[in-house]
């Protein structure tokens, strides 16, 4: 499981309760279904486009959303600093010393 999808999730999760809204109604509002924002909430699922913007207009247009969006990534368990250095990031040929 994607570490940035469960943040993302775990964030929607939490603006949805702030507002006082079960997966039902905040499904009706986004258009989507509860099993679909479930799934969302808990990191299994990549949020659309469409996603993000019904969610925006549902739970207050902060930008939070729409701003963390681009960042999220399918890699499951990476952290991003480990993800850099197994591409081979600046310091990849120096020696680990432990």
């Amino acid at each position: 499981m994607s570490d940035s999808l469960s943040t993302f999730g775990a964030f929607v999760q939490a603006l949805r309760e702030h507002a006082g809204l079960s997966r039902e109604e905040f499904g009706d509002l986004v258009r989507f279904s509860k099993h679909t924002l479930a799934s969302i909430e808990q990191g299994r699922r990549m949020p659309d486009r469409d996603f993000v913007e019904h969610a925006e207009a549902a739970l207050g247009n902060t930008g939070a959303l729409r701003k963390a969006a681009p960042h999220l990534s399918r890699q499951a368990g990476l952290a991003s600093w480990f993800r850099q250095w197994a591409r081979g990031g600046d310091d990849s040929d120096q020696p680990v010393h432990v």
